[in-house]
């Protein structure tokens, strides 16, 4: 089931787009990323829509920890990229862990 925050985050509808931030949702841990390739249906019931994104994943340091992990991210390209299609749960990747569009962000959950 995953964290209710991840939860809600899972049911984003933002339009994907090239140098959006996007956000993957493990159980209860996010990570960040950034979409580099968008592709279209070219045809059928959902002809011009998106189909499926390639996100690379985001660098994060660790600036702070207390109870509340402070990390900052920084988009970094390093030739790793994760492809996320189009599915009746929302956005999802090979492995089905959820990715929330528009928003970046990272946490870990340290009891686990």
């Amino acid at each position: 089931m995953g964290s209710f925050i991840n939860q809600l985050m899972a049911t984003s509808k933002t339009e994907p787009a090239p140098g959006m931030g996007v956000t993957f949702l493990q159980y209860s841990d996010r990570s960040p990323g950034t979409i580099v390739r968008v592709e279209r249906f070219k045809s059928g019931a959902h002809k011009g829509e998106v189909s499926r994104f390639y996100v690379a994943p985001d660098k994060v340091d660790i600036v702070e920890i207390t109870p509340a992990v402070t990390a900052e991210t920084a988009e970094s390209f390093t030739g790793r990229v994760i492809e996320v299609k189009r599915k009746s749960k929302g956005w999802r990747t090979k492995h089905d862990t959820a990715v929330s569009v528009g928003t970046r962000s990272y946490y870990y959950d340290p009891s686990f």
